[in-house]
């Protein structure tokens, strides 16, 4: 790894992470952004995550896979992506 890359702000293999660039200001709208968070994912318009929806003890990615689980059998089909 080199100097500063444990740091980096920009993905290589997805670009999207240069054309959006992290807020300079994000203090103003969330406590300690610089802090992971395990079971929410705040923003500017949500600095505590999603209110009232359940996290269940799972992380965030974890949340967003089950939420395409719809039978919750812990795989994830193309149908239930299609649905």
């Amino acid at each position: 790894m080199e100097d500063g890359e444990c740091l980096a702000t920009e993905a290589p293999k997805a670009p999207v992470t240069k054309e959006r660039k992290i807020g300079t200001d994000l203090e103003k709208y969330i406590a300690k952004p610089y802090v992971a968070r395990a079971l929410q994912a705040p923003d500017v318009g949500n600095p505590d995550g999603t209110k009232g929806y359940p996290d269940n003890g799972m992380t965030v990615l974890q949340q967003h896979v089950a939420f395409f689980d719809q039978n919750n059998d812990g795989v994830v089909y193309p149908w239930e992506t299609f649905k």
